[in-house]
């Protein structure tokens, strides 16, 4: 198996668009581990992959909190 490591000289908007990314998905890890550790702590049930990928997917609150914060 072979390796490649690639170096990326992004432009500044570039830059910017991926450092949006990168925040967007640490917020939305977050708000969801947030869900999660909540579950536990009321219910004592732990939230497997597939419940909080339709958490995320059924709703557009966790998206737009998080899109305002990326802009």
């Amino acid at each position: 198996m072979k390796a490649y490591k690639y170096r990326v000289y992004p432009s500044k908007a570039q830059a910017i668009e991926i450092d949006n990314q990168i925040e967007f998905c640490r917020k939305t890890f977050n708000e969801l581990l947030s869900l999660k550790k909540l579950a536990y702590n009321q219910y004592r049930a732990s939230l497997g992959r597939k419940h909080l990928y339709s958490e995320v997917k059924g709703t557009k609150e966790v998206v737009q909190a998080n899109s305002k914060h990326c802009q």
